[in-house]
């Protein structure tokens, strides 16, 4: 079993010139090829060479592989070169092939150079002591090679990726005011109908398949890289018996999950769609890594003063070379298609950003074990006396929300939250709607809770307006989709949607309270 800790240090491997290199030598003249395995062995103490010198031992080292280079004449009894030269590169295309040679011409080395020979040298004495070092210069430029391939395949990822993350955004908008509406009413209902009427499970089915699509809609803005983060209080437990729910389907009948939870909540801070893709992405490579069924076992408890999540499956587990490269961005050892190669980079990112550790345990055949731990979240301050004093303390009437969204339903559904708290409730279908009530001064206005992103003026010019015009008047953000840099740069608080009747109305409440 191999234990790593991350992150690695994202060291290659080492050069075939450091471990045994095997040499594929083609020559059917006995004297030149003891003279190339003398250079060869001479300077390079780590080689290995393999003879060939008819048809038939040529097809067998094709067929077997077993070489990391190959030195061919030109002038062969059964063949030349470059037919030796395209077999090669039919079959091993990345395989460096040098042309060492008395008998070729210039015409020859052009062509050869055309099919992908890697170096042409001339059959000189000189030339065979000069061996060693055309070696390690195929190898380096192999070496090369690969490097710049690897560089292009992770930059067609990141296109992948950036591509993804601009369909994300476009559609999180209005996918989210969606699920706003259609979760929005389904808390109404379960709060209304009575605990025994029938028609309570449809309502808690609805709200729950809502709270469903909304983390999957987090996940993806996760994945692309334009989810703000936001971190808060969570409940590991709770968040592991969630992602039970949601596993199911992802991971299919022929895994067993076993989920272990505290009956206590154990409160990280951390962002809670970054703390679901971590599962999410520890369980999509167990699941992979179990194709003919397995066990995933995912348990969460306290250890000291961190929250500790262990993901253990007893699949085909990683070698060695494969953990020391798990937590690189884009390594993966997928087939083509199946894999970006991002999903442990996501996971440690998410780990370290909050503080915490990450180590996995892996054996060939036997599975994969990763250990997470997280600080715990400092207790939570007493405010219930501090809320009601302040609520107290207000002046005489109901407090007035200046509520601004483009969609009438939002704006319907968040208005009857708000009212329904106690709250006087101003409703304006845009954001110059809502100017000319900031500019009357007749207009009694206590907080402003508008949608980010709207036809025309945004909310954000809304925001500036309202700062100028009534410099005391809090503003509170309702958003289904921003970058995490506009977030920032608001310096308001933003309801993310789709949002509880709690949420909303704790915002609006923090943001009178001063």
């Amino acid at each position: 079993m191999t234990e790593q800790r991350a992150p690695f240090n994202g060291m290659s491997a080492a050069s075939p010139l450091v471990e045994r290199t095997r040499i594929l030598l083609v020559d059917d003249n006995p004297d030149d090829r003891r003279l190339v395995r003398r250079a060869l062995e001479r300077d390079l103490p780590a080689v290995t060479v393999l003879e060939v010198f008819d048809a038939d031992g040529l097809d067998a080292a094709l067929a077997a592989g077993a070489f990391d280079l190959v030195i061919t004449d030109y002038g062969l009894r059964w063949s030349d070169g470059l037919v030796v030269l395209r077999g090669i590169r039919d079959r091993y295309p990345d395989r460096p092939v040098i042309m060492f040679t008395g008998t070729g011409n210039q015409e020859i080395a052009v062509e050869a150079m055309k099919a992908g020979l890697t170096d042409y040298v001339v059959k000189t004495p000189k030339q065979y002591g000069q061996l060693p070092y055309v070696v390690r210069a195929a190898f380096e430029q192999v070496r090369q090679r690969a490097g710049i391939r690897r560089l292009e395949d992770q930059l067609r990822q990141s296109q992948k990726i950036e591509a993804l993350g601009l369909l994300a955004g476009g559609i999180a908008h209005d996918f989210n005011n969606i699920l706003t509406i259609i979760g929005g009413h389904a808390q109404l209902l379960e709060h209304d109908l009575p605990a025994d009427d029938p028609r309570h499970g449809d309502v808690v089915a609805i709200r729950q398949a809502t709270d469903r699509a909304t983390a999957i809609t987090r996940q993806l803005l996760a994945f692309s890289r334009r989810q703000p983060l936001r971190p808060e209080r969570v409940d590991v437990g709770a968040t592991v018996a969630e992602f039970a729910s949601l596993a199911g389907r992802l991971l299919g009948p022929e895994i067993d999950l076993v989920i272990e939870r505290p009956e206590d909540a154990l409160a990280v801070i951390i962002d809670r769609s970054q703390l679901e893709q971590v599962l999410m992405n520890l369980a999509v490579n167990a699941r992979d890594a179990m194709p003919d069924g397995g066990r995933l076992s995912v348990s969460a408890g306290l250890d000291g003063e961190q929250a500790r999540i262990v993901v253990a499956d007893t699949g085909t587990g990683m070698t060695d070379e494969v953990l020391a490269h798990a937590f690189e961005p884009y390594y993966t050892t997928k087939e083509a298609g199946r894999g970006t190669g991002l999903g442990l980079a996501t996971v440690y990112g998410a780990v370290d950003g909050a503080g915490g550790t990450l180590t996995v345990r892996s054996t060939p055949g036997a599975g994969t074990t990763f250990d997470i731990r997280l600080p715990l979240a400092p207790a939570e301050a007493d405010t219930s006396d501090r809320s009601t004093s302040s609520a107290e303390g207000r002046s005489v009437g109901r407090p007035v929300v200046l509520l601004v969204d483009d969609e009438p339903a939002i704006r319907q559904l968040a208005g009857r939250l708000l009212e329904r708290a106690g709250l006087e409730v101003i409703r304006a279908e845009s954001a110059a709607a809502a100017i000319a009530l900031v500019d009357d001064p007749a207009v009694s206005i206590d907080v402003v809770l508008t949608d980010l992103v709207m036809p025309g003026i945004g909310g954000a010019e809304l925001a500036a307006v309202v700062r100028r015009v009534r410099p005391t008047v809090p503003i509170v953000f309702m958003s289904g989709f921003a970058e995490a840099d506009v977030v920032t740069s608001l310096d308001a608080p933003v309801v993310p949607k789709p949002f509880t009747a709690e949420v909303l109305i704790g915002a609006v409440r923090r943001a009178l309270d001063g």
